[in-house]
């Protein structure tokens, strides 16, 4: 989509899927990235911190990153959030697909990872790496363990259910939020809140309304971010980074570069109201407005590679959610082939017809 002729295959496409979802994760290690230049701004500091390590975007990622580190090392974390909140998108979750968890093994309930990871595969024509997928399913029983070594006496908060967009036998019956918790209290949010108490706990410094402007570098580590406060800039330095900025898909120059079809049909979408504090409001977990690449630039300054040519929109949103009437309409047809602009199959079509991949865009 930058303007050169597109060689995407399902392969490429499949592989390539995540990139309009999360910017990418960058952990400082010397002697990895290229020497590049300290901040090339001056700034006046109204304050200046240090920490071992800075966690840059406080949405689920991030909180979840400086959780751990805290848990794990006992290290200063100190997370910078652009937003007047935190958690981003995932306040937006409310039911999860969990794997071989000890949860779910307490309970007997059938562990189907294998069936279920059988049936993504075939989906796909088995054109992915099968380790790596049934990794990817075994790493939600995982996390749900140690969110209960984390919570203390948390079990019972949950009940045995199946993700509400579940379709197809393989689907795992997992932990659900009970609805005793209120119709509001969905599994995000509830994950958000124990990070926030746990992370007070580890004495883990979290500044909402701190977009990070900058950042300085010194033999390819980043030494410190600069964020701008409603006071002024703020100097945070530190030992190792963590980029966890989320998408660029509210990013209007790059969305009209790398995805102009997107660009031309999203002001057709229903998008709802930002989100407020805490994170409600008709706004997809999706299309959160913060989700504006912030993280692309910081990363290109240390010398990371973006390969924007592999920039796209994965079929389980935006397009989904909130979706195109007209769009949805089309791909709910059983004779519809996918193709890229050189006339090649895109994807899988029989992922069009699992429910939450019903918005797929077509080139």
């Amino acid at each position: 989509m930058s303007g050169k002729p597109m060689k995407l295959t399902r392969r490429t496409f499949m592989m390539a899927s995540s990139a309009a979802i999360a910017a990418p994760m960058i952990k400082n290690l010397a002697g990895m990235v290229p020497e590049a230049r300290a901040a090339e701004k001056k700034y006046d500091f109204v304050d200046q911190k240090s920490c071992d390590l800075v966690v840059l975007g406080g949405g689920g990622s991030g909180l979840v990153a400086a959780t751990r580190t805290a848990q794990l090392t006992g290290k200063k974390v100190i997370v910078l959030e652009k937003a007047a909140f935190t958690g981003g998108g995932a306040l937006m979750a409310s039911t999860v697909r969990t794997f071989g968890s000890k949860w779910q093994a307490k309970r007997n309930l059938p562990d189907t990872t294998v069936d279920y990871a059988r049936a993504m595969m075939d989906t796909v024509y088995w054109r992915l790496d099968a380790k790596l997928v049934s990794n990817c399913l075994r790493g939600t029983g995982q996390f749900f363990d140690w969110l209960c070594e984390l919570g203390g006496d948390i079990e019972n908060e949950f009940i045995p259910g199946k993700y509400v967009f579940a379709e197809i036998e393989s689907e795992p019956v997992g932990p659900q939020m009970s609805r005793q918790r209120g119709s509001k209290m969905g599994f995000g949010i509830f994950v958000m809140q124990m990070m926030i108490k746990k992370l007070r706990t580890y004495g883990v410094d979290i500044l909402t309304s701190h977009p990070v402007v900058d950042i300085e570098v010194r033999n390819g580590k980043i030494v410190a971010a600069i964020a701008k406060s409603d006071a002024g800039y703020v100097r945070v330095a530190c030992k190792a980074c963590i980029l966890a900025t989320g998408s660029w898909i509210n990013n209007e120059a790059i969305v009209k570069k790398y995805a102009p079809e997107f660009a031309a049909v999203k002001a057709t979408m229903s998008m709802g109201a930002p989100g407020g504090p805490g994170g409600h409001g008709s706004q997809s977990g999706h299309m959160n407005s913060n989700y504006t690449g912030d993280g692309i630039a910081l990363a290109q300054k240390i010398g990371a590679f973006v390969d924007y040519d592999s920039f796209c929109l994965r079929l389980m949103g935006p397009m989904s959610m909130p979706q195109s009437t007209v769009f949805s309409a089309m791909v709910q047809t059983p004779f519809i082939i996918t193709v890229n602009l050189n006339g090649n199959r895109f994807c899988s079509e029989p992922l069009q017809h699992m429910g939450i991949f019903d918005g797929g865009h077509v080139q």
